[in-house]
């Protein structure tokens, strides 16, 4: 089975960042964090919607974005498929479940080449999810340290 990747968006160093987040508190820093997160992987949500190959068309229904914050203040957003949404084959009846199946799209499987439909978009659209990472922080601070 292949491996898992991760990416990452690791922020250090930045003292004045840091300084205006513990001014905020903890709470408001992580809805701060976790709000410019899942705004800032949105193109690579609309670029891996683009990239899916489409058969019926559910798995490309069916990808949406997670963001969420563990209690450590660790906050991750990922990809993935909406286990509400499926399809029917009007030919035969057969229900398909896109999150079933989006791994074996994605990493291939003995008898289908992978995709890496998700891995390239990532890689396509990395420098504008740091550049919108960046700019929705900076709004969201901006708006707070007025408030």
């Amino acid at each position: 089975m292949p491996s898992v990747k991760q990416f990452g968006i690791r922020i250090e160093g930045l003292k004045e960042f840091e300084k205006q987040l513990k001014r905020l508190g903890d709470r408001e820093a992580r809805k701060i964090v976790r709000a410019s997160n899942h705004r800032a992987m949105l193109p690579t949500l609309k670029q891996a919607k683009q990239n899916v190959p489409v058969e019926s068309g559910a798995l490309q229904r069916a990808l949406v974005r997670r963001t969420k914050v563990y209690p450590s203040g660790t906050v991750i957003t990922h990809i993935g498929a909406n286990v509400r949404v499926q399809a029917t084959n009007p030919a035969t009846g057969e229900v398909r479940k896109p999150y079933k199946y989006l791994h074996l799209v994605e990493f291939g499987t003995r008898h289908s080449a992978p995709t890496r439909f998700l891995e390239r978009a990532f890689r396509a659209t990395e420098a504008r999810v740091f550049a919108a990472h960046r700019r929705a922080l900076s709004e969201k601070l901006t708006k707070a340290a007025k408030s």
